[in-house]
């Protein structure tokens, strides 16, 4: 779960954004780089993905938006925890992450 900004008749809007973490930047953010994320579990791609349509998972109780392109992010995504099957351990499948380096300083929009 990502805080991202929209720009909309000159005017900026916060919201709240599910969005797949690449392994690469999961181990990146893990060691303290700020972030816009502020929540992270570990599902499978089956949980969230069904009949090629995207559900937010129900433990996600927010009024948060899949990102653009999520399923093919979330493909992708995918990909690289099978290429780094080590980068698996930091959030346990079926568990929640919520200590990052949460920060608003650059937005996101």
């Amino acid at each position: 779960l990502a805080t991202c900004f929209i720009k909309e008749d000159g005017e900026v809007h916060q919201v709240q954004v599910v969005e797949p973490i690449p392994s690469a930047a999961l181990e990146a953010i893990l060691k303290g780089v700020p972030t816009s994320y502020s929540t992270a579990w570990a599902v499978t791609l089956g949980s969230i993905l069904n009949n090629g349509e995207a559900k937010i998972p129900p433990e996600l109780t927010t009024d948060a938006h899949f990102c653009e392109n999520f399923i093919d992010r979330a493909i992708a995504a995918t990909r690289t925890y099978k290429n780094r099957p080590q980068a698996t351990i930091h959030i346990p499948l079926g568990t929640t992450f919520k200590d990052f380096n949460f920060s608003l300083e650059r937005k996101r929009v």
